[in-house]
């Protein structure tokens, strides 16, 4: 695990439409902000083809009934890596708050340094 504390909780700010991977102990989930609430620390997140299209929208991002976005508890996560892209979809930055996996940080710095696309479509 790569702690990343140089961040301040009051400098990590993430609004709608920001790219963010969400890292949890076993599972990462990569996805545009939609909403946050901060009552319950749940958050909203959609896939980048098909932002205002919910039916077109991948399973794990919908409801069951399929006529809403599903919500994740974000309490559970032990890591946050908002990503800053460019109208091509290149990372131009990234910040990180909280402990992420090595292969996770390498995974970005390496897309970030190759000047590559990411994959958000896959």
């Amino acid at each position: 695990m790569a702690n990343k504390n140089n961040i301040k909780d009051n400098d990590f700010l993430i609004i709608r439409n920001n790219l963010i991977c969400i890292n949890f102990k076993n599972k990462n989930l990569l996805g545009f902000v939609e909403s946050f609430d901060e009552n319950t620390n749940k958050i909203r997140m959609y896939d980048s083809r098909y932002p205002k299209r919910l039916e077109n929208q991948p399973e794990r991002f919908k409801v069951a009934s399929g006529k809403g976005r599903k919500e994740f508890g974000i309490a559970g996560a032990i890591g946050i890596i908002k990503l800053n892209l460019d109208i091509l979809g290149n990372i131009n930055s990234y910040q990180i708050i909280g402990t992420i996996q090595n292969e996770l940080y390498s995974f970005f710095k390496k897309l970030k340094n190759d000047k590559g696309n990411l994959p958000i479509n896959t």
